[in-house]
């Protein structure tokens, strides 16, 4: 039996939109009520630089899903972290194609290029984390695997409204399959080399899609990271400790040791050995209260996917 500290996931941060000032003013305003800033695709250079420069004076750290400004140049301006790993890498790719355009740039790109290796060299060196998000590429293939074979009865009712409006998401063609599949294989090779470097990789998820329930996401994006060269428990660290240390809060939580909470998921089975093992949780502690998983699993049974709308 193996006990782990509960998962230490990033938090949801308000978007930031329109002009400089507008950036500087809904900051001022959300400060008091934010661990952190992400910054999206159209963020500009003058409003990335401004949102970096404020964060770091209240001990906040700012990630992006970036595109506008490229990965490089955003490292240089002081980035804390980025999302998606080479997806955020716009001058990997072409943007101004579209997305399957972009997809199919970065799924020919060349790894072993001067510039990917010196992007490799200005994460680790910067200390900027990457989150890759490699379980949420796949979820948009064809024939993916759902991470969880009963996830439907967790999604609530009107989640078929959800899926349709995500259609834009679905592959098109075989190309732009073929061109996802090169891609997903680039962003594990990638993780591979930034880790085998040094850098830092944490894991996460980015749900656009329903079948990419909570929990179980996770666990298949840590057997990602496995495949990409990171040990189990390096894999089961970039969801514990290493985002803690990210976040700020490792004197509190993230490991097993004295003085810090004592929330665990506790798995039947050795994930240092086998990470498969952690689907099959036995005991959830959370707060000093003892929680079984398959209980928790039922709570929510039909209850994630929409959020009402107002007025509902």
């Amino acid at each position: 039996m193996f006990f782990m500290p509960v998962p230490t996931s990033t938090t949801t941060h308000p978007r930031f939109c329109g002009s400089t000032e507008a950036v500087d003013q809904k900051y001022d305003t959300w400060k008091d009520r934010i661990d952190a800033v992400k910054v999206y695709t159209s963020i500009t250079e003058e409003q990335l630089t401004l949102l970096i420069t404020k964060a770091e004076q209240d001990s906040k750290f700012v990630t992006g899903h970036l595109e506008s400004v490229p990965g490089n140049r955003a490292i240089a301006l002081g980035i804390d972290g980025i999302e998606h790993g080479l997806l955020s890498f716009s001058e990997f790719g072409a943007p101004d194609e579209g997305a399957w355009g972009h997809i199919c740039r970065l799924s020919a790109v060349d790894l072993s290029s001067e510039l990917v290796q010196a992007t490799i060299d200005h994460l680790v060196e910067q200390g900027v984390y990457v989150t890759p998000t490699i379980v949420t590429l796949q979820s948009m293939l064809s024939d993916f695997e759902p991470v969880a074979t009963n996830w439907s009865d967790f999604t609530s009712p009107g989640t078929e409204r959800v899926v349709e409006q995500l259609s834009r998401y679905a592959v098109p063609s075989p190309v732009e399959a073929a061109c996802l599949e090169n891609l997903i294989e680039k962003q594990i090779l990638f993780v591979g080399a930034l880790h085998e470097a040094g850098g830092i990789v944490l894991a996460g998820t980015d749900p656009v899609l329903p079948s990419l329930i909570p929990g179980h996401g996770l666990h298949r994006e840590l057997e990602n990271l496995v495949e990409a060269g990171l040990t189990p428990l390096e894999a089961v660290e970039a969801a514990t400790i290493t985002s803690a240390l990210v976040l700020g809060v490792a004197d509190r939580t993230g490991s097993l040791e004295p003085g810090k909470r004592a929330d665990l998921y506790i798995v039947e089975g050795d994930p240092t050995n086998d990470i498969s093992v952690l689907d099959s949780g036995v005991l959830v502690v959370k707060g000093g209260v003892f929680y079984d998983p398959g209980e928790l699993r039922a709570s929510v049974l039909g209850g994630i996917g929409l959020v009402k709308d107002p007025g509902d």
